[in-house]
């Protein structure tokens, strides 16, 4: 069975979708904020992480429940983007993404919570998503 990486998949999700690209720009990251990103200098961007779930046992699918945390300075802002994400992965059915693989069915597990992150003071919105996914 082919390995896909669902960070990898979902990223190149999001950098694909123009609604996503207007707001953020090339801004899309895995696992952490990019070194020099700042709220403070007008970036805004989505931070993605795979934070659990299975492999089906017999047949060769991907069960990840991946986070989403949309970050800007201003709450409207976070969600904003949020709102893109939500549209593009929220009932979305075979998307194929190439060698990142196919997401055959993406729902949002957790909706969008505003979260002010305590260190700098910069506005977020933290979502889960369920997805199902088949390497290509």
């Amino acid at each position: 069975m082919a390995i896909i990486d669902p960070n990898k998949a979902v990223r190149a999700w999001l950098l694909a979708t123009t609604a996503v690209t207007n707001l953020v720009g090339q801004n899309v990251s895995v696992g952490d904020l990019p070194d020099k990103f700042s709220c403070f200098n007008g970036d805004k961007g989505v931070v993605v992480f795979v934070r659990g779930g299975p492999s089906h046992p017999e047949i060769p699918l991907y069960l990840p429940s991946v986070q989403l945390t949309c970050w800007a300075l201003k709450g409207p802002d976070a969600h904003a983007i949020y709102r893109a994400c939500f549209a593009a992965m929220h009932g979305a059915q075979q998307v194929n993404l190439g060698t990142d693989g196919t997401v055959l069915m993406c729902l949002e597990e957790v909706p969008g919570q505003p979260i002010t992150d305590p260190q700098t003071t910069w506005a977020t919105v933290v979502a889960m998503f369920r997805l199902t996914m088949r390497a290509n």
